[in-house]
């Protein structure tokens, strides 16, 4: 009873009636009356002719009380920006994490706290990159002496790969939740653990 549960749209390419009816199926399949929050899944939706509509019955769905907040998931500062111009939202999803910080530089996590917009972070681990440097995918080799000084910074620290990653993105106060994806139990006791660290 205690989890607060949030989910995404499908696309709008399929019809705003399917939009609704996933959700719908979400809350049943959930076996919940309603959730806290529902993101657009797919910023491309919003340049869909039918979007107001949607938006219009999404919100309607928030005043019904079955939905507590509607936001949107993003990836880039120029997302952010169209949103904070063009909608009024309640919470948003974005990247972040130590090698990404534009939405500090941009000044978007700043605008979006004004508006008192409920920001979560994602790929704080980098894709899991962060945590374990031997096996760098290919794109991610550009990076490399980026990667080393970076892991020489952690050492330092005393902290694991694990914390410092973590940590880094807890200690933004603007940030009000942090995303973090697990395989198993364990998985998530190391990063339970590890969100108590505190770097520099």
């Amino acid at each position: 009873q205690s989890f607060k549960i949030i989910t995404k749209t499908v696309s709008i390419k399929s019809g705003v009636d399917n939009v609704l009816k996933s959700f719908n199926q979400s809350l049943e399949n959930l076996r919940i009356e309603s959730i806290d929050g529902l993101l657009i899944h797919n910023m491309e939706d919003t340049q869909d002719k039918k979007f107001d509509i949607l938006y219009k019955k999404l919100n309607n769905l928030k005043q019904d009380k079955l939905i507590n907040k509607i936001g949107f998931s993003t990836y880039t500062p120029q997302q952010v920006d169209f949103l904070l111009n063009n909608f009024d939202f309640d919470l948003i999803q974005v990247p972040f994490n130590v090698f990404d910080v534009r939405l500090i530089q941009g000044g978007q996590l700043r605008a979006l706290k004004n508006k008192s917009i409920e920001v979560h972070a994602r790929s704080v681990f980098l894709q899991g990159v962060l945590l374990d440097f031997n096996n760098l995918p290919n794109h991610f080799l550009t990076w490399q002496k980026q990667f080393e000084r970076y892991q020489a910074m952690v050492h330092s620290s005393g902290l694991s790969l694990l914390e410092y990653a973590l940590n880094f993105a807890l200690s933004i106060n603007e940030l009000d939740k942090v995303l973090v994806g697990v395989n198993n139990a364990n998985q998530l006791i190391d990063i339970i653990n590890s969100s108590k660290a505190s770097v520099g």
